[in-house]
């Protein structure tokens, strides 16, 4: 009997260690899916503030982008972000402290796919 609720126990931190390690970082701001055999969709956001920003591309991914713009007083920078598969991907402030952020991000691939703008 105390072999089956040591077995139980260990298989339910087995469980909650995956489902948190799954748990994707920040809030989301937006986010899109679309499905088919050429399957393309793209959302944007606007972030005030941002400490951090994550793009998360999830299904068939073949390519997606991000396009990120963030100022800081008179200071104003973008940069572009190239991504080859799935994934969460955290995506540079620059300049540092910025005021706000733009994000726009797209992805393309087939069967469904989801691009997300995640921050806190």
């Amino acid at each position: 009997m105390g072999v089956r609720i040591a077995a139980a126990c260990t298989l339910a931190t087995l469980f909650c260690a995956t489902a948190n390690a799954a748990a994707p970082p920040g809030k989301l701001k937006a986010g899109k899916s679309a499905s088919g055999a050429f399957a393309v969709t793209s959302v944007s956001a606007t972030i005030n503030r941002p400490r951090n920003i994550w793009i998360r591309l999830t299904g068939g991914v073949e390519s997606g982008t991000a396009i990120v713009t963030c100022s800081r007083g008179f200071t104003i920078s973008a940069n572009n972000y190239d991504y080859k598969r799935a994934g969460t991907y955290r995506v540079p402030i620059r300049p540092a402290r910025a005021g706000s952020c733009d994000v726009v991000a797209s992805v393309g691939g087939s069967g469904r796919i989801r691009v997300e703008i995640r921050a806190n």
